[in-house]
């Protein structure tokens, strides 16, 4: 087993890097996804020759294009052509700076609504619970739009709240801008690299992640000998809750069970169930190896940034029945106990929002049990598996 989780953990590491100088707040939770968004938005918009025909899609994400009238079309087409090599520039000559904010973002003199982003000059503000809920193409879309308030046009800069070209309404800008995005992606679809790059891993960064773990626990020997144990088996049905999507911290509730038997001349088997109250912690693996400032983060994007590991700290309540029989006698009992834990588990994401995970635990319990002449005042080690499930 510590083989296996010491080769995930090195081929975690083997894959390039994504260099980007856009964080700015120390580092974040959400920094791989943002350094994702913006690693696609520039692969798309460098791949856009200026010669295509951005009015046809392909894909549903770009589908709001079939609304507009063939003005605002025409219109928001030669706006995104002239506009592309700004944004491009900006991008590859890290000229942005992105931070996050929990707070609700207000715009002076609207006092109705809140934002998901606002930009000043080149710094972007993104509200970080409104974008650990969006999709990659509203990601993609948010961004994009933001970047655009970023570079002026005719001299100034773009107002939402402003009319432009056949987009007359008060907030005509505001619609220009958010059909950007799906102009970009209408410009992927052509290419196939928006349909190439559609499968994507669950995203770990979740509110709620609930979990179910199966292995081993390993007994002091001379416990497994006394009481004639072959194996002690281990599942446990968990739930952890972070305040935020973008939290590191988190609290876990657990419900766990115990099970053990043996063959031989003595029957022997052991049950035991246990509630635990703990505290959970996760990071990406990759920040164990990233220096974070407010200017320059070198982190990977894709994949292998979604790999995490988490460690968690318990107190719990259990209940033990031991029973040995043989074909005349039967002896059982019974003790409560509590018990102090803690486990390590390297989490790697699937799809659909479910992820694998393998890891470590040790807990330690005082408890004896009477009848049978049972005691433990050992550390319990167990080795499991884990197959779980986040959602926000």
């Amino acid at each position: 087993m510590r083989q296996i989780l010491t080769l995930l953990f090195l081929f975690s590491l083997s894959r390039p890097a994504y260099g980007a100088t856009f964080v700015g707040n120390g580092g974040s939770f959400l920094d791989p996804e943002l350094s994702a968004t913006l690693h696609q938005l520039e692969e798309i918009l460098s791949q856009i020759s200026g010669k295509e025909d951005l009015s046809k899609c392909y894909v549903r994400e770009c589908e709001v294009l079939e609304s507009l009238s063939w003005d605002e079309l025409d219109f928001a087409d030669a706006f995104f052509i002239s506009r592309k090599d700004k944004i491009l520039k900006k991008l590859q000559q890290r000229e942005l700076t992105f931070v996050w904010t929990r707070d609700d973002i207000k715009l002076h003199g609207v006092n109705h609504r809140s934002f998901s982003a606002v930009a000043h000059k080149n710094r972007i503000t993104l509200n970080e619970k409104i974008f650990a809920r969006l999709n990659r193409a509203q990601r993609l879309t948010l961004v994009l739009h933001e970047i655009h308030h970023t570079i002026p046009y005719k001299g100034s800069i773009l107002r939402d709240d402003m009319a432009i070209g056949p987009f007359k309404s008060k907030e005509g800008a505001r619609r220009l801008l958010d059909i950007q995005g799906p102009l970009l992606i209408a410009a992927a679809s052509k290419s196939k690299y928006w349909q190439r790059n559609r499968v994507e891993s669950s995203n770990p960064v979740s509110k709620v992640m609930l979990s179910f773990r199966t292995g081993n626990v390993f007994l002091n020997e001379t416990e497994m000998n006394r009481i004639f144990l072959d194996e002690v088996l281990l599942r446990q049905l968990g739930i952890e809750f972070f305040p935020w999507s973008n939290s590191n911290w988190g609290y876990s509730l657990g419900y766990k069970e115990f099970v053990g038997d043996s063959s031989g001349p003595f029957k022997s088997d052991i049950k035991g169930t246990q509630i635990d109250l703990g505290l959970s912690h996760r990071s990406r693996i990759t920040s164990l190896f990233t220096k974070q400032s407010s200017s320059e983060s070198i982190i990977s994007s894709g994949y292998w940034d979604r790999i995490l590991l988490k460690w968690n700290v318990s107190i719990g309540s259990g209940s033990m029945k031991h029973r040995i029989s043989d074909n005349f006698n039967r002896i059982e009992g019974k003790s409560d106990y509590y018990s102090l834990g803690s486990k390590a588990e390297i989490i790697i994401p699937a799809i659909k929002g479910f992820w694998f995970g393998a890891g470590l635990g040790a807990q330690y319990q005082d408890y004896l049990i009477d009848e049978t002449n049972f005691s433990s005042k050992s550390l319990y080690k167990d080795v499991f598996f884990t197959v779980g499930y986040g959602a926000n």
